[in-house]
């Protein structure tokens, strides 16, 4: 399997996550990349001037990266590659999945109220604007061997499903069972890009392990966690579409809403379109 890129701050959910990812490299056979974006300092009229360098700083910082690198593989015995880099997280992590050759990309979540969730984060911001499947894992969940994934999805979509061929790999890797839930709005009606688009779905899940469910007209967010508590879901699974970056820090999204109240990994895959 390809590598895992893990994209870390330093925080306790971040490194949560690091190692929830390097656990799973050692059942899928994957390698690690851990990555850390910074930028300057703030500096004010107020601020006490400083003699630190940008080549100081950037030391700095990749002594961090090579200490994270350090932690993971003693800790669990893994090959970790670690770099930094100067610029705007979400767009420095976007930048470095297209230099390599990734399976997904690890992020944690930090817990949000309710002024976290209306300006978003980077979190969701990046999972919105992707090429590379993420998975996300909330700060407080330890690494388990999934058994069982939970995929939601509208059907409202004309491609030809090749953003579950990492959720296939992982189902293969892991052993894990797919499970189908079938969620719309409440006035949604089924329709012909529904019907061909699960179609094209069961065709794509050929020789996997799967099952469908259908969403009963509440609110869906509720219902993919009614239905993930149902089924025994480890994992959640989501096809965020793709949106611009100004939009995006507004947005109110199933996905981002699943992303910041979720106490399951979540797997976004970026949406293709044909």
């Amino acid at each position: 399997m390809k590598s895992i890129f893990i994209a870390t701050d330093f925080s306790d959910a971040a490194k949560n996550a690091a190692d929830y990812a390097a656990q799973l490299s050692k059942i899928t056979g994957s390698s690690l990349v851990v990555f850390h974006a910074w930028s300057l300092p703030a500096v004010s009229g107020e601020t006490l001037a400083f003699s630190l360098t940008i080549s100081d700083l950037e030391k700095d910082q990749q002594k961090a990266i090579q200490a994270e690198a350090h932690r993971l593989k003693k800790k669990w015995g893994v090959k970790v590659e670690g770099f930094q880099k100067m610029g705007f997280a979400a767009d420095e992590i976007a930048h470095a999945c297209k230099e390599h050759e990734l399976a997904c990309v690890v992020m944690g979540m930090r817990f949000h109220n309710n002024v976290g969730k209306f300006f978003g984060s980077v979190t969701t911001a990046f999972i919105h604007q992707n090429i590379i499947p993420a998975l996300i894992v909330p700060e407080k969940v330890h690494f388990e061997k999934p058994k069982h994934i939970l995929l939601a999805t509208d059907l409202n979509t004309d491609s030809d499903w090749h953003e579950l061929d990492t959720l296939k790999e992982f189902s293969e890797k892991l052993n894990t069972n797919i499970h189908i839930l079938n969620v719309r709005e409440k006035e949604y009606a089924t329709n012909a890009i529904e019907s061909r688009a699960g179609i094209r779905l069961e065709a794509r899940l050929k020789n996997i392990t799967h099952s469908w469910h259908f969403h009963k007209d509440g609110n869906v967010v509720d219902e993919i966690f009614k239905t993930a508590n149902e089924v025994s879901a480890d994992w959640l699974a989501l096809v965020p579409h793709r949106l611009p970056w100004g939009k995006n820090l507004f947005h109110s999204s199933v996905s981002s809403e699943t992303a910041f109240t979720s106490t399951r990994p979540l797997l976004a895959l970026p949406e293709h379109k044909s």
